[in-house]
């Protein structure tokens, strides 16, 4: 018989195994586990535990089903979904940016893969046939939203307006919605007032306190830190919009080569921004010639703030203790703990779960008009390309990134982080085509984010019982 495909997992309070096939952390008895381990290990198991083991499989447990087939659910559909589904479409506007941050992808001097900064914009012929093309291919979405992106969008303000009032003319009777990424310079008085009018959703770039903030995000005319314009703006618009900035997000990109205190130091300073949605990320290195280094201190930090989060949930310490950054994690764990259990048996054909479909959920632009997944792809990756504005969706190509898994068949076949896995076409981008040895080299930090991922929900059960047991 082939081995259970599960995970054997411990805690200071007790002993579980992940078990794939049913995506459920079951609890067992020490000498149950340890039987178990023999077991993985090739060698014989106790009696006790072998009694154990046969009542686990006669209830459904410890199945050796494996995937057979590798295709990703939406496969068969994909051409209906590209035609009739997409849901966003984002527009980069301009390839240029008045800002010249140390870990950006986009610069010169760290560009590990990606285009650099330059003067192009994205002509109105363009960025109209881009709004038309959300239009004609979303006739069966359930909601549309129109991006904007760059560079820094906000230097092409005048054609981002034309833009929304041109959409909100062809989308009447449907709907739309609009959003921005900018790093928060621009936020003049007529910017906001137009944002506030068209309801358009506000995303600020926001590294943290003054000294972290400031240390990587700076003017390109002369390198000087933009922190105090930023909250200038933010606080301008707090005072003369005070709803409209419930709406409006902070995206933070965390270097963990400093402490995380540097991070949440905005939040004291600037109170106003505690209840903000906040959306981190640690710098991300995929195409950069800088990579990222994590210091002890940071983790430590990181570790502990996410512990305070968690004592939250249980009312076990007020909200406003446990930093915004810590608390966006909570509810993503929790809706991956109530999700366990959703399954009898793994699909004869399945995939990882990374990827996303490609071009229907958050297809970018680019200012000629070329067709990528999202904008955190290379747009120098030939594979990345899945079309044009003028000759519309490469299906086939879509159809490749969505099925990234057939580059590793027989090790996801293996893997107990299958349904876990968040790794997509970018995880295997080799340039010219998808690369089976640049996905490979992946996987091993990915089983360790899932099993990361699988002691977060271990402890969130005992802490859940012993609540439960201590209220009672």
């Amino acid at each position: 018989m082939a081995k259970p495909l599960i995970r054997l997992m411990r805690t200071h309070a007790g002993w579980y195994f992940y078990d794939v096939n049913r995506n459920e952390l079951k609890e067992v008895e020490r000498e149950t586990w340890e039987g178990l381990r023999r077991m993985l290990a090739g060698r014989e198991a106790g009696e006790a535990a072998r009694r154990e083991i046969g009542g686990l499989r006669a209830d459904g447990y410890l199945s050796d089903n494996r995937v057979k087939e590798w295709k990703h659910p939406s496969t068969d559909i994909l051409p209906y979904l590209l035609r009739h589904k997409v849901r966003k479409i984002t527009l980069q506007l301009t390839q240029n940016c008045n800002f010249r941050c140390s870990y950006c992808i986009y610069s010169d001097l760290n560009n590990g893969g990606q285009r650099t900064h330059a003067q192009k914009i994205m002509s109105w012929e363009t960025a109209k046939k881009g709004v038309d093309f959300l239009l004609e291919h979303s006739r069966d979405a359930e909601s549309v939203d129109l991006g904007f992106y760059g560079g820094e969008p906000l230097l092409e303000f005048g054609l981002l307006k034309e833009l929304v009032l041109y959409a909100e003319k062809v989308f009447e009777g449907r709907g739309i919605t609009f959003n921005i990424t900018t790093n928060g310079t621009l936020l003049t008085d007529e910017v906001v007032d137009f944002f506030v009018e068209h309801d358009i959703h506000l995303m600020v770039s926001v590294d943290g306190g003054r000294e972290a903030h400031d240390l990587n995000r700076r003017f390109a005319a002369n390198g000087r830190g933009s922190f105090d314009v930023i909250m200038k703006n933010l606080g301008r618009i707090r005072e003369k919009y005070p709803e409209y900035m419930k709406s409006v997000s902070l995206s933070m990109v965390i270097d963990p080569q400093f402490a995380l205190d540097c991070s949440n130091r905005v939040f004291v300073d600037y109170d106003f921004l505690a209840q903000t949605n906040v959306h981190s990320a640690v710098v991300d290195d995929s195409y950069s010639l800088r990579k990222t280094v994590y210091t002890w201190e940071y983790i430590e930090q990181n570790n502990y703030e996410k512990f305070l989060a968690y004592l939250s949930v249980f009312g076990l310490i007020e909200k406003e203790r446990v930093s915004p950054i810590a608390r966006e994690e909570v509810p993503r764990i929790l809706r991956e703990y109530d999700s366990l259990g959703d399954r009898r048996h793994l699909p004869e054909a399945s995939s990882h779960s990374g990827p996303c479909i490609p071009g229907q959920m958050r297809l970018l632009m680019d200012v000629n008009g070329h067709f990528y997944p999202c904008e955190r792809v290379s747009e120098l990756s030939p594979c990345m390309n899945i079309g044009h504005i003028d000759r519309g969706f490469d299906i086939d190509k879509a159809d490749t990134l969505l099925n990234v898994c057939r580059l590793t068949p027989e090790e996801c076949r293996e893997c107990w982080a299958l349904s876990f896995c968040s790794l997509c076409c970018r995880s295997a981008d080799g340039g010219s085509a998808l690369s089976r040895e640049v996905k490979l080299r992946a996987c091993e930090n990915m089983r360790e984010q899932a099993a990361y991922h699988l002691r977060l929900m271990l402890m969130l059960k005992e802490m859940r019982e012993r609540w439960h047991r201590d209220i009672r």
